[in-house]
């Protein structure tokens, strides 16, 4: 269960996430490497301070950026029959790749499971939620996009591949545990989406080629679930995208899963007294 600070009290968590070599730059006053990632995640909780009406009980957000010199690359090879791995730049586009240059965006939003009000002279009065509410725990935005070099043996075409992600959740281990346990069960909507120079126009015999269809935006849906024991998160995901098209690796129903590692390194947060 939460206690201290996360046990009925307003509470910000910052922890900085950055690979091994952003660290040892860090200590040691050097300049960052060339190729490197770094993130954050905030955590916030507001047990007593109302936002929203009272509704959210805690905001969640992790982020990472990963920078480099070079992209990605994903090597597309051809035989007698066409493409002799036509599943590859589907599961791509299925799945960025959090690589060389790439962006992880996540916020997680958990509603109260009171509705506070304040009255007329200040005091504040609390009842639990109707039964349909305490069913929807919360919601999740999550967004990654990744920068992928197309080769083939004629050359190389630039992409950039999204995923995004809405989502309604049930935790069932409720608020009292979930500073460090979740077990996440819920249903959403997925985008996904294939840009840059391989989405212009003068490439789309290229993307008929590699992919089967000249679309570049894929929809659906999708359930989910989500295990986080303190910094380790696993994660099972059930999606039926419509690629407009039969697409290896990506049209009809998808099962992914991942396992991530959802920490880092604490930061104080504490305003400075003025003497």
């Amino acid at each position: 269960m939460l206690f201290g600070q996360a046990a009925g009290k307003d509470t910000t968590y910052l922890d900085f996430v950055g690979a091994g070599n952003v660290q040892r730059s860090l200590d040691n006053g050097e300049g960052l490497p060339a190729s490197t990632g770094l993130g954050v995640v905030l955590d916030e909780y507001h047990r007593k301070k109302q936002i929203f009406g009272g509704t959210v009980d805690r905001v969640r957000f992790s982020g990472q950026i990963n920078v480099a010199n070079t992209d990605d690359s994903l090597t597309i090879t051809y035989g007698s029959n066409g493409v002799e791995n036509p599943s590859l730049v589907g599961e791509a586009i299925m799945t960025p790749l959090v690589g060389r240059r790439a962006v992880d965006l996540d916020l997680m939003v958990f509603f109260s499971d009171t509705v506070r009000r304040t009255k007329k002279d200040g005091t504040s009065i609390s009842r639990p939620v109707a039964l349909w509410r305490s069913l929807i725990t919360g919601i999740q935005v999550k967004y990654t996009g990744s920068n992928r070099l197309l080769v083939d043996s004629a050359g190389s075409v630039k992409s950039t591949i999204n995923a995004l992600r809405f989502r309604v959740f049930h935790d069932i281990l409720g608020r009292d545990y979930n500073h460090d346990y979740n077990v996440l069960i819920g249903a959403g909507w997925g985008f996904n989406s294939l840009r840059g120079d391989v989405a212009q126009k003068g490439n789309e015999a290229f993307r008929k080629d590699i992919l089967g269809t000249k679309n570049l935006f894929y929809g659906g849906i999708e359930v989910f679930a989500m295990f986080r024991i303190k910094n380790i998160r696993a994660e099972f995901s059930y999606t039926w995208l419509d690629a407009g098209g039969n697409v290896a690796g990506l049209s009809g129903s998808r099962m992914v899963t991942t396992i991530s590692f959802v920490g880092g390194f604490p930061v104080q947060l504490s305003a400075k007294k003025k003497t």
